[in-house]
C-alpha cells in the first residue's frame, strides 16, 4: 500500500466517526430532530391553553357584569332554580308491574299461578 492510499483510509475513516457522532451523539441531528417535534408539541399545548385562558378570562367578565349569565350558569352547573320557576318531578308509581309491561305471568294463561306444579306450597 502506498502512503497516499493509507492517509486516505484514516482521512474516510475519521471522517465517518465524526459522521456517526454528528448524526447520532448526543446533541446530534436525531436529537435536534426530536427536540423539533417537542417544541412543535409544546407550541399547540401553548396554543391551546391560551384559548381556555381567554374563555374563561370571557366568562370572569361576564359572571362580574351579566345577571342573566349568572342566572344561565347556576341554573346549569349548581342545579339551582329561579324564584319563578314551576318543578315538575315526575316518581314511578308505586304498584306498578315490571318495567317492561309483563305481568310476571306465563304467557298464554293469565289466570296461572307460576308456582303451581312445583311443590314448593
Amino acid at each position: 500500500m502506498a502512503k497516499t492510499e493509507v492517509i486516505l483510509i484514516l482521512v474516510f475513516g475519521f471522517l465517518a466517526v465524526m459522521a456517526t457522532f454528528i448524526l447520532y451523539g448526543d446533541n446530534g441531528w436525531a436529537d435536534l430532530k426530536a427536540m423539533k417535534r417537542m417544541k412543535q408539541q409544546l407550541v399547540t399545548k401553548n396554543d391551546r391553553l391560551m384559548e381556555k385562558n381567554l374563555a374563561l378570562g370571557e366568562a370572569i367578565r361576564r359572571l362580574e357584569n351579566d345577571p342573566v349569565f349568572i342566572a344561565h350558569t347556576a341554573r346549569g352547573e349548581l342545579g339551582m332554580v329561579g324564584r319563578d320557576d314551576i318543578i315538575f318531578q315526575f316518581l314511578p308509581p308505586e304498584n306498578a308491574g315490571p318495567a317492561d309491561g309483563s305481568t310476571g305471568k306465563p304467557a298464554g294463561r293469565p289466570d296461572a299461578d307460576p308456582d303451581a306444579g312445583t311443590g314448593t306450597r
